[in-house]
């Protein structure tokens, strides 16, 4: 599993086997990932089940 799909379910093993880092970052209600140039927001659905809900560029999302 390389490609991450938009509204598809991931376990935090899997997005850690995938390389993501977690970034804690403040006023975001939503699990923040990143990796190389993208940043992927993840809604938490289970203890262990995350929904990817969108990925947007980094640059894109510190232009914010």
């Amino acid at each position: 599993m390389n490609t991450l799909i938009r509204n598809q379910i991931y376990s935090r093993r899997q997005l850690e086997e995938l390389g993501l880092e977690k970034s804690k970052l403040p006023r975001i209600d939503m699990d923040v990932y990143k990796k190389g140039d993208k940043v992927y927001f993840f809604e938490m659905l289970e203890q262990d089940a995350y929904r990817l809900f969108t990925i947007i560029s980094q640059q894109s999302f510190y232009l914010k």
